[in-house]
């Protein structure tokens, strides 16, 4: 577990995570069988939570249109029968789709360049898609595990905090129609943004000194108050291109325990080259939670 880069359909991918999660840790991760390609689902036991994790390729059709979106329902109970996570449901979605392109081309045949981190702590998933065809941009997935004894602030809500973004936001706006790109959203609330961008320093070289300057992330529990972090992450910061490239590691020592750790700018973006975002996921060594 760790860095990781696939070549892929977007229905092996899915499955694979699900895979990567029960092979960092059988114990908290256990996969679910949904009787179909297009989903891939598991249960995630820990801390005393118990939630049925499911990541699902689905279209809806609006006038001569298909939408096809990768969805995340997050729920307290499993139905063997329909194949569906329920009881409830949380519901995330990120826009990767809008065009005539049918569910099988853009889910099944095609391939697609995916960039993670993941372990037992959670995953970073950047999924680039690199058609130039009217299809939408690729997308920055977030799900992080953050147990209550590493809280900043107790919100008395899941320890699973999701997000998605695509490319032309710097982070998703508010948005609780599971069918929209650019949710982001906690698993007690989905109305309001984790991150306060206003008052991030996005990841820059200084010219003068040739260090790197940036702020990591804080999710939040207030909706633009941003009053009450529940933790910062370590895990991930936002950057942009001013003395930094694609690619480019850097290299972070944490004062809390001297730990080296590692991270790599990576593009969420699309061959269309309309819209490009940059953030670091941890390359090596990355934070771990309790």
């Amino acid at each position: 577990m760790g860095f990781l880069t696939y070549s892929c359909s977007a229905n092996t991918m899915i499955n694979q995570i699900v895979d990567n999660f029960v092979a960092a840790d059988a114990a908290r991760f256990a996969k679910v069988e949904t009787g179909s390609v297009q989903k891939a689902c598991m249960h995630y036991t820990y801390g005393g939570e118990d939630r049925y994790i499911q990541f699902i390729n689905k279209n809806s059709y609006i006038y001569d249109y298909t939408r096809t979106t990768l969805e995340v329902d997050i729920g307290n109970t499993y139905n063997t029968t329909t194949h569906e996570v329920e009881t409830t449901v949380n519901k995330f979605a990120g826009l990767y789709y809008y065009n005539s392109i049918t569910e099988s081309t853009a889910f099944a045949d095609r391939t697609y360049a995916n960039t993670i981190w993941q372990d037992k702590y959670g995953i970073i998933w950047n999924m680039w898609n690199p058609y130039s065809d009217g299809s939408a941009d690729g997308f920055l997935f977030i799900m992080e595990f953050v147990p209550v004894a590493y809280k900043e602030y107790d919100d008395a809500s899941s320890s699973i905090i999701v997000s998605f973004t695509n490319a032309p936001n710097d982070v998703p706006y508010n948005n609780s129609t599971v069918n929209k790109c650019g949710q982001y959203a906690s698993f007690q609330n989905n109305t309001y943004n984790l991150f306060d961008v206003s008052n991030m320093t996005k990841a820059f070289k200084s010219l003068g000194n040739n260090k790197i300057y940036f702020d990591f992330a804080k999710y939040h529990k207030n909706p633009n108050v941003y009053n009450n972090p529940i933790v910062t992450s370590k895990r991930l910061f936002l950057a942009n291109k001013t003395g930094l490239a694609v690619n480019d590691v850097l290299t972070w020592i944490d004062p809390a325990d001297a730990a080296i750790r590692k991270y790599i700018i990576t593009e969420v973006g699309s061959g269309t080259g309309t819209h490009a975002n940059y953030f670091a996921l941890p390359y090596d060594n990355a934070k771990e939670y309790v």
